[in-house]
């Protein structure tokens, strides 16, 4: 009998399973913080999604600045005083000096009239370089042809007494020509003549 219990005790044991192990745990997943929603929801969104096309077609119409077109330059100023700016003939043939230095230099010639003569005017390629005078008349007591130079001042009484003061001589007072300018002849006291102007402005 005690061999049976025994032996019937063997055998519950052997039947008895063994205790199961416990199922290791997976880690908890942590919770990712979600990002704040922008304000205004989708339409948000979408406006911020458009912004660079936007900008870039705002660009894309911007009118092109054109460069302002150049005024047209003034003419030039009358030279600074004491530059030669007029040469003169004075002859008693003007019809044959007219000929001569237009072969000669290429020279135009044309008449202005100045009320109680005709005054002449030598012309290049568009630029004026000078004038004649015809010296036929009784005044000019039948005196050579030459050549008179006239020199820029600002004030043609004033140097006409500095003239004088400096030892030249005054030949022709200071005269004013209608709608040129005013004009005065001096002789240096070594016995050259020129003349001094002042162009109206």
């Amino acid at each position: 009998m005690a061999q049976a219990r025994r032996a019937a005790t063997r055998r519950r044991v052997a039947r008895k399973p063994a205790p199961r192990k416990p199922a290791a745990r997976k880690p908890a997943r942590r919770a990712v913080a979600r990002k704040p929603a922008r304000r205004g929801g989708a339409k948000a969104a979408s406006r911020a999604a458009t912004r660079p096309a936007a900008r870039r077609s705002t660009a894309a119409r911007r009118p092109v600045r054109r460069a302002a077109p150049k005024r047209a330059t003034p003419p030039p100023a009358p030279p600074g005083a004491g530059i030669f700016i007029w040469h003169e003939l004075m002859t008693p043939n003007v019809a044959r000096s007219k000929d001569f230095y237009g072969q000669l230099f290429g020279w135009q010639s044309r008449g202005m009239d100045m009320g109680n003569m005709t005054y002449t005017i030598f012309s290049r390629e568009g630029s004026d370089l000078g004038g004649m005078m015809d010296s036929s008349g009784p005044e000019w007591q039948g005196g050579p042809s030459s050549w008179m130079q006239y020199v820029h001042v600002t004030d043609v009484d004033a140097s006409a007494r500095q003239a004088r003061a400096l030892g030249g001589q005054v030949k022709r007072e200071p005269t004013d020509i209608p709608g040129v300018g005013r004009f005065a002849v001096l002789q240096d006291p070594g016995g050259a003549v020129l003349a001094i102007f002042k162009p109206n402005m």
